[in-house]
């Protein structure tokens, strides 16, 4: 957990960096809409959870590692595309399982060849759906790799 002083010195150096003219009054003013917003909610809330509500919360994340990346559905949210991955919004496909992701859609496409050619006429119906959201996985990792180098650039330029 970030203390207090981690956090005022991180909000400081992200005006800074928006150029912002008074980064302590974006960071006072976070902190005081915190505080409202925490005097608003009730005190369990802030209570320390117990060992199996702990465990269960690490349980969670700790599937959440999958062939293809992560998935980033919500806390205590259960799958509803049934584990069908590829197709999941909430699937973040790792830039380096690319190669893997391209090995998928050849695989996909051979099948749809298959079941065309032997009429399947549902089977193609499900593989062509398949095709469309592998390219849009595929598009989301190009994104990804043209604006990662980005982002670690300008991290290394904030000053400390």
């Amino acid at each position: 957990m970030i203390s207090d002083t981690g956090l005022r010195d991180l909000l400081a150096r992200a005006a800074r960096r928006a150029g912002l003219r008074d980064p302590d009054g974006v960071v006072a003013h976070l902190q005081a809409f915190m505080a409202r917003r925490r005097a608003a909610r009730p005190a369990e809330e802030y209570r320390e959870p117990t060992a199996v509500e702990w465990a269960e919360f690490e349980q969670h994340f700790g599937k959440r590692t999958m062939e293809l990346g992560y998935c980033r559905r919500p806390y205590g949210t259960p799958c509803i595309h049934e584990h069908a991955c590829i197709r999941c919004p909430m699937l973040e496909v790792a830039p380096a399982m690319q190669p893997r992701l391209l090995e998928i859609q050849s695989s996909t496409r051979a099948r749809l060849d298959l079941a065309s050619t032997r009429g399947w006429l549902g089977e193609v119906e499900a593989l062509e759906l398949n095709l469309v959201h592998i390219g849009e996985k595929l598009a989301q990792v190009e994104r990804a790799n043209a604006w990662r180098p980005q982002i670690i650039q300008q991290l290394l330029d904030m000053p400390s």
